[in-house]
């Protein structure tokens, strides 16, 4: 999988997410490096943990069950990027 195809996985998951929620925004470069969290995009707990979900669905882990929390839709392409090497 490339980069690009990573990220709009990611960023398709999360806007699903938060199209669950009521909350339909547009995820452009400068979201993604905003945070995803209610300071920033808007998930909230039980959000993280669909997220979590729906990339071990995806990608056969996530980072929440690695110890890692990314903040960012770029630290979540950055830890795929990295455990992918």
């Amino acid at each position: 999988m490339c980069d690009k195809e990573l990220e709009n996985e990611i960023v398709s998951i999360i806007k699903d997410i938060l199209s669950e929620k009521g909350k339909k925004i547009n995820i452009d470069k400068d979201y993604l490096n905003k945070s995803i969290y209610e300071d920033g995009l808007g998930l909230d707990s039980m959000s993280t943990a669909v997220l979590s979900v729906k990339l071990e669905e995806k990608f056969g882990f996530d980072p929440y069950s690695e110890g890692e929390f990314p903040r960012t839709i770029n630290e979540l392409i950055g830890f795929y990027k990295k455990v992918k090497k």
